[in-house]
This record gives structure tokens, sequence and C-alpha cells, in this order.
């Protein structure tokens, strides 16, 4: 998902016979807003926005949702309506049909495993994919699929340059490195990703703060909590010249902006408020509007652009200590629009690092355009460092009389032998990972008349973290190879991809028993 639509429900039995007072959605995107914008009051409608941000469980920010509708279904509702939209356009090419649909969703680089496996979970429930393994479906980190845009032909110094792109959204910021090397530019992952929680929304977050303080907390939030589209009418007059402001819009001492105030908050403001309000505005006489200095403007800005400033400003510096100096900035997300954020990272970044800055004339569309090109070719990106180590767990046979079993390890007795748990590393955090490269182990039954062989993964993601189950696996054994003095045995494979992990397990015989995304197994 590049970016998020709003989504607009409504009660059910608005429109339709059904009395049971359940929410269903209504409509998407702008359309969604401008009928918000004609229903005020009605408490029978629902407008949902930035809903995305709750996938990551390590999002703290407060999103309200219809009651009684989980965030899993509005996020399917979400993918339902844009898969329909995509298959109604597809239907006008003669000789495509659905199934020839390589689906490709683009997500925030910082997103954790559970995160991701709650989108496959998504795109599954709409209808998008058949099977929460298909392939049909890619996940690509959104920086990435801007970086693989624009360097497709742009031109480059050296034939192993490193790019920093610096994703800012609405709600996230992601940097990514590549390493773009070769003719076909592909894309080496140098770290792995980092972010913030710092994007446009946050910034207009403290300018509904700066508002309600002015006109006072208490009406403020009586007002809206009354009166729901009385904050996104605000942030869309807001939004009018936010990203217009400049360096140079700061440093006078006149208004950088004004906005008008909704009349059904202004009716409610206490006059001790109305003439304040007036008072810093003698010019234009209107309680109506409230002006906004070019300081107290700043500040909205301030705070976002510190927090982004300090990510990147460590993330290139720990890129030197590895001696992988980016040569290349590139800024994509709907923020990179603002001036007063790129005038900003360009006088810092350009003269601190000397590298070249590119921000593309549409940088929103650069990450859709890259997503495209992700899905035509997903080897582009032919090397990826994994922030996760993982373990498997399985049992061996050991001899008391010869050694002692480890320490730590859980022991057991089957069929008078002795077994040990034992944890095989697969990989380790940090480690550079080719795509499709294949790690794997072999399991064995315990003994030649097991009928079940039982392992379990786990991850971790520092060395001294507790390791985390992420799978506990039971592999029948069919009749067939359960004979006297041969132990059936199992290859279990991990299979790394651009953005997830596929989990395979073969018999010794060459049978397949099982295949899926190991994000899907995620939970928290």
């Amino acid at each position: 998902m590049q970016r998020i639509l709003p989504l607009f429900y409504t009660n059910s039995r608005v429109t339709t016979i059904n009395t049971d007072g359940k929410f269903e959605p209504y409509q998407f995107g702008t359309k969604a807003k401008s009928t918000y914008f004609n229903v005020q009051g009605n408490s029978e409608y629902f407008y949902v926005e930035r809903f995305k941000l709750l996938l990551d469980p390590t999002n703290k920010q407060f999103i309200q949702l219809p009651p009684g509708v989980p965030l899993s279904q509005v996020l399917a509702d979400f993918l339902r309506y844009m898969t329909e939209t995509v298959k109604e356009v597809i239907q006008h090419y003669k000789g495509v049909a659905d199934n020839d649909i390589q689906w490709v969703v683009t997500v925030p680089a910082i997103w954790s495993p559970t995160a991701k496996a709650k989108t496959r979970q998504a795109c599954f429930d709409c209808g998008m994919i058949d099977s929460l393994s298909s392939q049909k479906l890619l996940l690509c980190y959104e920086p990435q699929a801007a970086s693989i845009y624009i360097y497709k032909n742009a031109p480059l110094k050296n034939d192993d340059e490193v790019i920093v792109t610096l994703d800012i959204g609405g709600g996230t910021t992601d940097i990514t490195s590549h390493r773009v090397v070769g003719k076909n530019r592909d894309h080496n992952e140098v770290l792995p990703p980092v972010g913030a929680l710092a994007g446009s929304s946050h910034i207009d977050d403290n300018f509904l703060e700066f508002v309600r303080q002015w006109v006072g907390p208490t009406t403020f939030d009586t007002v809206t909590q009354r009166n729901s589209q009385l904050r996104l009418k605000l942030v869309n007059n807001f939004a009018q010249f936010k990203l217009s402001l400049s360096s140079a819009d700061f440093q006078n001492d006149y208004a950088a902006g004004t906005i008008d105030l909704p009349s059904a908050l202004v009716q409610q403001i206490h006059p001790q408020f109305r003439q304040a309000i007036a008072n810093r505005q003698m010019q234009l006489g209107n309680p109506d509007i409230l002006a906004i200095s070019a300081y107290e403007m700043a500040t909205f800005f301030d705070s976002v652009i510190n927090q982004i400033v300090e990510t990147l400003n460590q993330y290139i510096e720990q890129l030197i200590k590895i001696g992988a100096k980016p040569s290349q900035l590139l800024i994509v997300g709907g923020l990179a629009g603002s001036k007063y954020l790129t005038e900003v990272i360009r006088k810092i970044f350009e003269q601190k690092y000397n590298v070249t800055i590119t921000i593309p004339a549409d940088p929103g569309a650069a990450i859709l355009k890259g997503a495209v090109d992700f899905g035509i070719n997903p080897g582009t990106v032919s090397k990826r460092i994994w922030q996760h180590s993982f373990l498997l767990l399985y049992s061996k046979e050991f001899f008391p009389e010869q050694a002692p079993a480890p320490p730590n390890r859980r022991i057991f007795q089957s069929n008078g032998k002795w077994y040990h748990e034992e944890y095989h590393p697969y990989t380790t955090s940090g480690q550079e990972m080719p795509l499709n490269h294949v790690v794997s182990c072999n399991v064995s039954a315990p003994n030649d008349q097991c009928k079940l062989v039982r392992f379990e993964l786990y991850s971790t993601q520092n060395s001294t973290d507790q390791p985390k189950k992420v799978i506990s696996c039971h592999i029948s054994v069919p009749k067939e190879y359960v004979k006297p003095g041969h132990l059936n045995s199992f290859r279990v494979e991990l299979v790394f991809h651009p953005t997830e992990v596929i989990l395979q397990v073969y018999h010794e015989e060459g049978r397949q028993y099982l295949s899926g995304n190991l994000v899907r197994w995620y939970d928290d």
C-alpha cells in the first residue's frame, strides 16, 4: 500500500432494511471525505483514516475504528475495494484474466514480521489471493520501490554507488540503503532499514493542538467529539498551504498563514478566547479567522523534522563506519513535497556528507511505479540484510554413559533411548542473504517406530533476546515409511525471498509436506 485512502463506514440501517446496527463500508477515498462533510453531526457515519499504522503492534498511536469493527475487517474492506477496482480496469483489456495479475503491496520498511503477516492475511481475506502462501502476492518495502524506479535509468557516478532512500509518509519515516550494482541496477542492501513514527500526520496533530489551545481545550474537545468532521475540516484548511511553506516564510514577522475556523466551533468559543484571537490579528478584524505567526507555524514542523534529521544522521554515520559512505540521497513520500523540510535536509546533509539529493517531481508516484518494476522483476533486490536470527528446535539422541546432555535442555526418554532438545542456528541477525538463498537442517525421527516428528522454529532480533516461537510443527510419517531399523528424516528449509521467508519441509524421499510464508505464523 503506497498510501492508504480513507474509509467511510455507515451503519447498515441507513441504507438497508437490516436494523442490527452493524457498520459496513460505504465509500472510499476522496469521495468518502467529501460526503462526510455533508453529513455533519450524523452518528450513523464513521470516518476512518491512518488505520494502516495499527497493523504494527509497536505503534502506540490512537486511531479510532467503528464500534464492533476489528482492524482485520477494516483492512480487508479497503483491500477488497482496491482489488475490485483493479479488476474492473483489467476487464477492458482483452486476454487478461484475474489469475494473470501479480499483486504487489508496498509496506513500510520498518514493519515487523507481525505487521507483514497481518497484511498478507488481509489480502487473503479480501479475495486478492486464493491461499496465504500464494506467490501471486509480493510485499515490497516502500523506499526500496522508489529507489528501484528512480535509479533504473538515472546516471550514476560509479558502478557500486551506495544510495540512501528517505521515505517520509503520512505516519512513518523509513530509511533504507542499497548498493546499486551492474547493468541491471541490482539493489544489494547495505544496512537493515530504520525508521521513526514521524510524518505528515504528526505535523497535523501539532497544528490541531495549537488550535485547541487558542479556542480553549474544553470547548475544542466538546465540540469536536460531538462533530468529528470539524477536525478534518481544520486539517484540510491547513493542508492547502502546509507543503508550500518555505524557510523564508518562517523568517518574517507577518503571519505565515490563516485558518478559517468552522462556524460550529466559533459559536462555542468563550468570549475571552474570542477576544484573544481578535487581539492577535488586528489587521484582519475577523474573529472567525485564526492567524498563525511564522514562529508558531515553524513549531508544527520542527519537532517532526528534528526527529527525521536525527534518525537519518545516525544512519549515515553507521554506513560510514562500515566503509559504505553514500553518494546519493533519494527523498520520496507525501511529505517530500514540503519545501521547508527539504530545504532543511539539503542544508544539513549536502554540506556535511557531500551527497547528491534527488526529489522526484511526484515523490508518491515513484513508490507506485517502483512497485510495478519490482513485481516484474523481484530479483532486482538481490541481497538483503536480515534483522532476525532463526533457530530450529528438535530432538537429538544422546548416550548418558558417554557424555551428559547439554545444559538447559529438556531431556526425555522414548523406547529405551535418551533424547535432548537441540537448537540448530539457521541464520544470525545482520547476516547478508542472497535472493532465494536456502538454508536447511535435517530432522530425524527419535526412533524407528515414530509416527510423528516434531520441531519448532524460533526467532530473535538480538543475540541477548529470549527467542520467540514462530511455529510448532508436527509432521505425520506415512505408514509405508515406518520400517524397523530406519529413522525417517525430514529436511526443513528456509528460503529467503526479498521481503518474506518461506518455510518448506521435505521427506527424505522427496515428498513435500509443508510450504508457506513464514510471516503468516508470527503473532503477538
